[in-house]
């Protein structure tokens, strides 16, 4: 596969959000079970199994958060396209689908359920899937991460990951009703204006890069992608 082709860098743009996408997902998932992991036994008897294990739950907490951060680490990585890049990313997927297994499975023994967990798990499993496949030879070959921003679409999946996080984290609140209403109110709405404000931040940024990306006569999605930009 040839690195400068349009289908190559449309592969690494496409890498680059789902990573971005799966980050999200494990940073907020990793924040919001600090609800369970600190205050368990104020949400009632379904969570009184729960409270013996708090320290497991807060424990799960910091590592996630940790782990989260450095997949944003990682994102940086390849969006520059250096030589860490590939590696940081298949280190903050790995170790993030470990821990949630463990609170997986922690959840349903505990509680009988385990969402939104569940679908922190999908995406990660896709996501670790997805840049495994990329490591065949053949593939690399054309979507190495390793030969720099300028010749990877860093720009065009930044701000595209942007916006698609911005939306997402706007919305979380919704989204996320049905797993955190207790007693007829929903908690993931506590801090709906802190989401909010947030994602509006994200998504203006993200629009932001892409505008820039549109008026510029050089690095246009559109021209990039085709192959035309010159190394």
């Amino acid at each position: 596969m040839d690195p400068n082709s349009g289908f190559a860098k449309f592969l690494r743009v496409v890498a680059i959000i789902f990573m971005s996408l799966t980050t999200l997902f494990n940073l907020m998932g990793g924040i919001g079970s600090s609800c369970i992991a600190f205050f368990a036994e104020t949400y009632g008897p379904d969570y009184a199994n729960v409270v013996p294990y708090k320290w497991l739950y807060q424990l799960l907490v910091v590592l996630t958060t940790a782990a989260a951060v450095y997949g944003i680490y990682a994102i940086v990585q390849l969006i520059k396209g250096t030589k860490r890049a590939w590696r940081d990313t298949i280190i903050a997927l790995f170790v993030v689908l470990v821990l949630t297994v463990i609170q997986i499975i922690a959840s349903r023994e505990l509680r009988g359920k385990s969402m939104p967990n569940d679908a922190r798990l999908y995406i990660t499993v896709i996501t670790l899937i997805l840049f495994l496949i990329f490591r065949i030879p053949g593939i690399w070959k054309g979507v190495n991460f390793d030969r720099g921003a300028r010749k990877g679409g860093g720009g065009l999946a930044a701000g595209t990951s942007l916006i698609l996080a911005g939306l997402f984290t706007s919305v979380s609140p919704a989204i996320f009703a049905g797993t955190h209403t207790f007693g007829g109110y929903n908690y993931a709405s506590v801090w709906q204006w802190q989401f909010l404000l947030v994602g509006v931040f994200l998504f203006l940024t993200g629009a932001a890069i892409l505008l820039r990306l549109f008026w510029s006569p050089v690095t246009k999605p559109a021209v990039f992608l085709a192959g035309e930009t010159k190394a």
